[in-house]
């Protein structure tokens, strides 16, 4: 119970950081698809306890793929949107990470079978929660670390459960995002 009331104060102090405006990224390129491995590594104990499978599934062209980021925050961000599909994955169930690139953009999508979004509900708003005992924190969180990555996070619903998809800008050769990021900086 007092590890359940230390993440919850941890989270909230996060979010209020972001609601002041009192954060500053730390923007280094980064290799996205090690940052979903890392990412998932330090969850296992989560979803391991519960008896889920899930897998990173991505391109195996053999390129890194860079995105200019904060890897703590962003790490923080998708974290957040893996534990809510934990916490609403039926034991024994899968959930699916995907990294797919375009010129412009690179997606992370998360598709949890195990829950469904429930309609007229902003599942992104502070406090938005659709379970018992949950707070509706950490969605909120990840959709502002989103947005002060010059990216969205969207959620939408399947056949066969929900799937959220964390957008981002490419790094191409630092051009224009990284004169963004600097000035984000600045700003913050």
């Amino acid at each position: 119970e007092l590890e359940k009331i230390s993440a919850l104060a941890h989270t909230l102090l996060q979010a209020g950081r972001f609601d002041s405006g009192t954060v500053a990224l730390r923007w280094q390129p980064e290799d996205l698809e090690l940052l979903v491995e890392d990412t998932i590594a330090e969850l296992r104990p989560l979803w391991q306890a519960r008896g889920l499978h899930l897998r990173l599934d991505s391109p195996d062209s053999g390129e890194v793929h860079t995105v200019l980021c904060d890897a703590f925050w962003l790490g923080e961000a998708l974290g957040n949107i893996l534990k809510n599909c934990i916490e609403q994955t039926p034991a024994g169930g899968k959930i699916l990470c995907r990294v797919e690139y375009d010129p412009a953009r690179t997606r992370i999508l998360v598709q949890d079978p195990g829950s469904f979004l429930p309609e007229n509900t902003d599942i992104f708003a502070c406090y938005a929660t659709t379970r018992a005992g949950g707070v509706g924190i950490g969605l909120y969180l990840a959709r502002q670390i989103a947005a002060a990555h010059f990216g969205t996070l969207t959620a939408r619903n399947l056949p066969d459960g929900c799937e959220f998809c964390l957008t981002l800008p490419v790094l191409q050769g630092g051009a224009p995002y990284q004169k963004q990021a600097a000035q984000a900086v600045t700003e913050l």
